[in-house]
């Protein structure tokens, strides 16, 4: 990271910088063994299935600026 730090580009320097400040919580998603795998599959399928049932917001003439739909639907 340090070697990154001083002849990357800005950008990789940058992001070995973050790594650095925030070492302890990346050595612990490297050695840990648990995923959140299975809430992320559960949480695009009801993504999906919201989806299905109201369709996207542009159906409904709603916009996000007004409420009830966001970037992500």
């Amino acid at each position: 990271m340090r070697q990154a730090q001083q002849n990357a580009p800005r950008p990789m320097n940058g992001f070995a910088g973050f790594l650095r400040e925030d070492r302890d919580a990346v050595a612990t998603g490297l050695t840990h063994t648990w995923s959140s795998g299975v809430v992320e599959g559960h949480v695009n399928r009801i993504k999906m299935l919201k989806h299905q049932m109201f369709g996207d917001c542009k159906s409904f003439g709603v916009t996000p600026d007004h409420g009830g739909c966001t970037d992500d639907q």
